[in-house]
């Protein structure tokens, strides 16, 4: 190292030199590293595991863990036994490559298939990726149509996932953002290729359709309510909502009502809808609040027919006025438009 002694040297003349003086102070310690033997982080023994599917996997110091091929994953039956037990275990991400691994080496006409699809979406639920979970669970109720249980645990699985989404328990992401999406889970069950619009005649089909309903009607989408209501009433009569669904059914109308200047038919919608509830459920839960509902109907086309009343009287045509005082009084006594079309009534008779 005598080179490496204090001494000026001319960079132009000695550069190798030079570089060898700055740097070999800094480079002692790392040379004195790498020889030390204590710092190979190379195992003599490589580790292990065993994923279902894949048969046993490899830890290599410098590679990781290293896949086998596809020779090594075992016989279809191993891989199936390993699949399920890692899924009774709760280890759903090694069950689901057990699983689309067996689905892969059986042919696709095979038995077991539906039932293949179902644990594949199992896992995929377990793991809350939703979309792909429907996406299986539709294999089993559209193609595969296992008998026995699946069918009807796959059912009841996608009205629970779409109840998520209507609930605002499940979101749906987009570029790694996260919102609410109800209407996916009511695209889910009544959509073009719902489950409730496939199969109408599930247990808890009137559940579902009266959830919507009522979702509907809780945002105020009024218009939107009101034929899920009316799905109810006339596809599942013996159902436990169907008096709700009734009164709902009116009460989305008449909450369409703007007041006497509009449609005179969404009024009188309403007003048959109140008192068909009230014919079917004269004692129900809500026939006090649809008997008051009706008494402000009855305001409103009072008043709606003394307008026209009054409109008439302006354009000089008392006869026809008198047509529409006429109505308000047999029509709607007790209104408030009543008692001043009596008042008119007898100014036209004295005139």
């Amino acid at each position: 190292m005598a080179h490496c002694r204090p001494r000026i040297l001319k960079p132009e003349r000695y550069p190798v030199a030079a570089i060898r003086c700055l740097l070999a102070p800094l480079l002692w310690p790392v040379l004195a590293a790498c020889a030390n033997p204590a710092v190979v982080a190379r195992s003599a023994t490589p580790r292990t595991k065993e994923v279902p599917g894949r048969g046993e996997y490899r830890w290599e110091a410098h590679s990781g863990w290293i896949r086998p091929s596809l020779g090594g994953w075992g016989s279809p039956a191993q891989i199936r036994t390993d699949a399920r037990k890692a899924f009774d275990s709760g280890s759903y991400a090694d069950a689901l490559d057990g699983f689309r691994a067996y689905k892969e080496r059986i042919p696709a006409n095979v038995g077991s298939l539906g039932e293949t699809n179902f644990m594949i979406a199992e896992c995929y639920y377990h793991l809350d990726r939703y979309d792909d979970a429907i996406e299986f669970y539709r294999e089993v109720y559209q193609k595969s149509k296992p008998k026995g249980d699946i069918l009807n645990r796959t059912f009841q699985r996608v009205y629970d996932i779409a109840m998520d989404y209507l609930k605002e328990t499940a979101a749906c992401s987009f570029l790694g953002l996260y919102y609410n999406c109800p209407g996916r889970g009511i695209d889910l069950l009544v959509g073009d290729n719902g489950l409730i619009t496939e199969y109408p005649n599930l247990s808890f089909a009137d559940d579902a359709i009266y959830a919507i309903g009522t979702h509907y009607f809780n945002i105020k989408e009024y218009p939107e309510a009101t034929p899920i209501y009316e799905r109810l009433i006339n596809h599942y009569p013996q159902s436990e909502w169907h008096g709700l669904a009734e009164y709902y059914v009116a009460l989305s109308i008449f909450k369409q009502v703007r007041g006497t200047d509009y449609d005179e038919k969404v009024i009188q919608d309403a007003e048959r809808k109140f008192r068909l509830y009230l014919e079917h459920y004269p004692r129900g839960p809500q026939a006090e609040d649809a008997r008051e509902k009706l008494r402000e109907i009855t305001q409103i086309l009072g008043a709606k027919n003394l307008k026209i009343a009054k409109f008439y009287l302006r354009e000089s045509e008392p006869g026809a006025a008198k047509i529409y005082l006429r109505i308000v009084l047999d029509k709607y006594p007790r209104s408030t438009a009543a008692r001043e079309a009596r008042e008119i009534q007898r100014k036209l008779e004295r005139l």
